[in-house]
């Protein structure tokens, strides 16, 4: 019995990492590292995980503005960082559009400067 519940756990979560397509973008400059993660799970769901960090050599900042635009839309905010870190879990789009795309574009501004970094 317990051999059966096992199996087709194991099934099921194969079946379920199948179903979902992870892809990571990176890009940096000078002053910030950015890592966006889009898990797309089918044409009309997916969740984003954004990871800025801010490596430049003055102060970390207190707070900063962020945009981040792919082909389905944007994410954008106003955030205090951690230790020059800044992690965006689990913003996800249920419903809506979800186009595979190469264009990705960060764009942070701190302390009256501004950047716009492409994720390859």
């Amino acid at each position: 019995m317990s051999k059966k519940i096992i199996l087709i756990i194991t099934l099921l979560s194969i079946l379920l990492m199948a179903c979902s397509n992870m892809t990571s973008f990176e890009g940096e400059s000078s002053n910030w590292d950015v890592n966006y993660e889009v898990k797309i799970s089918d044409e009309n769901d997916k969740s984003t995980f954004i990871t800025i960090e801010y490596v430049g050599g003055g102060p970390i900042p207190q707070t900063i503005d962020y945009i981040i635009e792919d082909g389905s839309g944007k994410v954008d905010g106003n955030s205090g960082l951690d230790k020059g870190v800044l992690e965006i879990k689990g913003y996800s789009c249920k419903g809506c559009s979800v186009q595979e795309t190469k264009d990705i574009n960060a764009t942070i501004k701190w302390n009256g400067m501004s950047e716009t970094i492409e994720l390859k």
